[in-house]
């Protein structure tokens, strides 16, 4: 988690330290053990998921439709200490695994192009 809030999000280690109730050296450290493990794995680029083409991006807009495949739910930190929102906890519930998901939300099935933006 220490390693996804600073080099993903960009939290400072102070605010990272807050959010887990811990001190900045305790996060310093974790963060440390966390580069360390990922070194061990020794992953090279060509392993990693290659970003699809031009074309495929492309291809995947082109019926004009959106489909939901996930909702994410954002806890947040009960007291809301700090000067902003603070993150307890991330829940993604997957549409496929839950056919009802966003009809249960009311939400739509699909949208497509003539459907108003979504803000």
């Amino acid at each position: 988690m220490v390693l996804v809030l600073r080099e993903v999000l960009r939290w400072s280690a102070k605010e990272v330290a807050e959010m887990l109730e811990t001190s900045v050296a305790s996060v310093n450290s974790a963060l440390q053990r966390a580069r360390a493990a990922l070194d061990e794995l020794a992953l090279e680029e060509a392993e990693a998921p290659m970003r699809p083409d031009d074309a495929d991006e492309r291809r995947l807009p082109e019926s004009g439709e959106w489909l939901p495949w996930s909702l994410t739910v954002l806890e947040p930190v009960a007291g809301g200490r700090g000067s902003g929102p603070a993150v307890a906890g991330v829940h993604n519930f997957l549409a496929p695994f839950l056919p009802s998901l966003f009809d249960s939300f009311g939400l739509p099935a699909r949208l497509t192009g003539s459907d108003p933006a979504v803000r």
